[in-house]
């Protein structure tokens, strides 16, 4: 999910304004104060092993504009019961991110290199934003 805001604390997520699908810019480039929150989901077979995790962020050209690779890494708990997943949490900026372009942009991820989601969302000049009709009693 694109959110204003994430973090993870104690191994929680925690989202601000999530849902985000449309951001305005009256100038490019420019940096915008996007957060991309995941919460992976690890199957029992999968703890204890590293996990390599992949974020691309890819302009309307389909040009890599960014990708920030990480690993993750969950261990069964003694109190899980058996068969039980696991939730792994994590919080990614994308403030550093240079906007060059106006239009459609995706966020790749990716989990051992295998794509997991794609989110898209459009940056547009505010000049393109509609508002809805007014409804009048």
């Amino acid at each position: 999910m694109l959110c204003n805001h994430a973090v993870v604390h104690s191994g929680l997520l925690t989202i601000v304004d999530g849902g985000i699908t449309r951001s305005w810019a009256p100038n490019l480039p420019t940096r915008l104060s996007i957060w991309l929150a995941v919460q992976m989901e690890l199957e029992p077979s999968e703890l204890g092993i590293p996990h390599e995790v992949r974020v691309q962020l890819v302009n309307p050209d389909n040009a890599r504009m960014a990708q920030l690779v990480s690993a993750v890494q969950a261990e069964r708990h003694p109190r899980h019961e058996d068969g039980e997943r696991v939730l792994v949490p994590l919080a990614v900026s994308l403030l550093p991110v240079n906007f060059e372009k106006y239009g459609r942009h995706s966020v790749k991820i990716m989990v051992d290199n295998m794509e997991s989601h794609v989110l898209e969302f459009w940056l547009q000049h505010p000049d393109e934003r509609v508002l809805p009709p007014i409804q009048l009693p």
